[in-house]
């Protein structure tokens, strides 16, 4: 059910499971030839509008940059001719060395055809156009390494399906398609269109330290099967699937890993935004990510998975900015989730934080305008940071079970037992915690300000909660510090048996 992505797109909407794509005529922005990235509009606060713009199928001039690496071997498309009858022009590269790729073509591509080569590209006014296979492609194991010329501006685009069996040992899946390790490097600027599959996909380890990217892809926009590092760049990006993917490897946990320490991200998707197959970690980022048409998406369907950020094992962010307006969950893991600084704005149908296992929020400023329940996991420990919240249901839920009740009531995926698990007072008291030491927590629910299927308790900062019922526990509260106001009443130091 993916729709071909042919023309400049202005808007995304979940129809029917999929990703409908609207075309509106001519950018808004300035042209690519000018050396200017396409740009995803979206408010400072989530709202219900789609960013105005993503990625425009690559269109325009290529544009020559400089660059100081001493080149092998040159390859100008604009002076070579078609020499393969099924592919059109297609530039071998058999040895090692540095490799600076120019020149436009319309019907071809460049292709690494020897295992255990160390080979670099430098792209530099480069528009290769393949409407049948991938514009560059390695399936042998060699590394590649790509750096973009200062200065340049490049196009990679693939046609809507690949003519399998230029390699007799795997199969093209990606625009820029690289089996082994794929290395990105310098300034200047790549336009990619995976209208047939992935745009930039590694089946190795993906770094990525610098540049511009603008990327569309019917499937996920940079995909990187082992791992994927990046520490600085800009990046555009509409897919079908997920934005940022990688892979988990179950007879290998080492793999499978998210690594970003720096960069500008602005991301719309039809499923997840950013997708770890085993560990997400996040430092210097600034993020803008909107899922399936964001929060205001109503989707029963619990396969489909459209959250901002995702991880297997745990997520760790330790700063940035994030904007993120999602139809599932915001930010989720399937274990841990520990946020020890950044400025987090964020509206979904679902929860704002979910962990199977363990929340833990250290610092930073936390601001979740619109979500069913605000944060959820089994374990929540909240150390310091400024965290408002405005929830549907809940407003913080200890609770534990599959990530399914928001989708119980037609909103999308997430919650962990919420209104559909025990309501306190008496209920079955499980071995969860919500553990207050410090920060600052404000909630309006229309549920429970505070949910807790097990205990509370509460040692340090300040807590304004109004619900309708205001503090909900099965277990205990037990208050020994802190600030606590549940509704217009003001809570005591003391060990608490009865919902307040």
């Amino acid at each position: 059910m993916k729709n071909i992505i042919k023309t400049f797109l202005c808007g995304v909407m979940a129809t029917m499971g999929a990703l409908t794509l609207m075309a509106c005529g001519s950018p808004t922005t300035q042209k690519p030839s000018d050396n200017n990235p396409i740009v995803i509009e979206q408010p400072s606060n989530p709202s219900t509008t789609v960013p105005s713009n993503i990625p425009t199928a690559p269109q325009g001039n290529a544009v020559v940059g400089t660059y100081t690496q001493s080149v092998t071997s040159t390859i100008d498309f604009d002076t070579l001719t078609a020499n393969n009858a099924t592919y059109g022009t297609v530039a071998e590269i058999t040895a090692n060395g540095t490799y600076l790729i120019t020149g436009t073509t319309a019907k071809g591509f460049v292709a690494i055809t020897k295992k255990s080569l160390d080979v670099t590209l430098i792209l530099n006014g480069a528009s290769i156009t393949s409407d049948n296979y991938a514009s560059i492609v390695c399936l042998k194991k060699s590394n590649v390494n790509i750096i973009l010329a200062n200065g340049s501006v490049n196009y990679l685009t693939s046609g809507t399906s690949f003519v399998q069996g230029f390699d007799s040992d795997e199969n093209a899946n990606a625009t820029l398609c690289i089996r082994q390790s794929l290395t990105l490097a310098g300034s200047g600027a790549l336009y990619v269109n995976g209208a047939a599959n992935n745009g930039i996909g590694s089946k190795g380890d993906l770094t990525i330290s610098d540049g511009t990217y603008n990327i569309l892809a019917n499937n996920n926009a940079i995909k990187g099967n082992d791992s994927i590092e990046i520490s600085g760049g800009t990046f555009y990006i509409g897919s079908n699937e997920d934005g940022i993917k990688s892979e988990i490897d179950e007879t290998d946990a080492s793999v499978g890993y998210i690594n970003i320490t720096g960069g500008s991200f602005e991301i719309a998707t039809n499923n997840d935004g950013i997708d770890a197959g085993t560990s997400l970690t996040i430092s210097n980022a600034t993020m803008k990510i909107i899922t399936r048409g964001g929060y205001t998406t109503k989707i029963t369907d619990s396969t489909i998975s459209a959250k901002g950020l995702k991880a297997e094992t745990f997520i760790t962010i330790d700063s940035g900015n994030f904007n993120i307006n999602s139809q599932d969950d915001g930010v989720h893991s399937d274990g841990f989730i520990t946020i020890n600084n950044g400025t987090f704005i964020i509206a979904t149908a679902d929860d704002g934080f979910h962990a199977e296992q363990t929340l833990e929020i250290s610092n930073g400023t936390i601001k979740i305008s619109n979500c069913y329940e605000g944060l959820e996991a089994l374990n929540i420990n909240i150390k310091g940071g400024n965290i408002t919240i405005s929830a549907t249901d809940d407003g913080v839920n200890i609770s534990n079970g599959s990530d399914n009740s928001a989708t119980q009531n037609s909103t999308g995926r997430g919650g962990m037992g919420g209104k559909g698990g025990n309501q306190g007072g008496g209920e079955t008291v499980i071995n969860g915690l919500l553990n207050i030491t410090g920060g600052t927590l404000t909630v309006t629910a229309k549920g429970d300000g505070l949910d807790s299927n097990g205990n509370i308790t509460m040692s340090g900062g300040t807590v304004i909660v109004k619900g309708n019922e205001n503090v909900d526990f099965n277990g205990t509260f037990t208050k020994t510090g802190g600030t606590m106001t549940a509704g217009n009443k003001t809570i005591a130091n003391g060990v608490y048996k009865n919902n307040l």
